[in-house]
């Protein structure tokens, strides 16, 4: 098992551990066990609104965006597709892939503009 936790430190700065331990382990606190407390770096999660600039293309921005490496996995983007299509296609090109989701995208926009 992995475990997480949050710590703070003298200036009371927070501190962000992990450990791994056995499944068998009867308490974090003791380090009866093999394993220790590593510490681990948090990043600052990515921008909620996306800036499109006046001279930018607005789908180069998004995809951009989705597949910058603080977003989404591209296996998680084929998934998130087959669903949608409700499909089975494995896409391992990167441009494919980007492709794909633009027609998706594009397509779905076009269908809601009809209704």
């Amino acid at each position: 098992m992995l475990f997480l936790a949050v710590w703070y430190t003298q200036t009371e700065q927070e501190a962000f551990t992990m450990r791994e331990v056995e499944h068998s382990c009867p308490s974090l606190a003791t380090d009866s066990y093999t394993g220790q407390w590593n510490q681990v770096f948090v990043q600052p999660g990515p921008e909620e609104e996306v800036h499109i600039g006046t001279d930018q293309d607005p789908r180069e921005t998004y995809l951009d965006m989705l597949f910058s490496p603080l977003r989404f996995t591209a296996s998680a983007i084929v998934k998130a597709l087959q669903i949608y299509r409700r499909g089975t296609e494995r896409i391992t090109d990167p441009q494919t892939l980007k492709k794909e989701l633009t027609v998706t995208v594009e397509g779905e926009l076009q269908n809601s503009d009809r209704v």
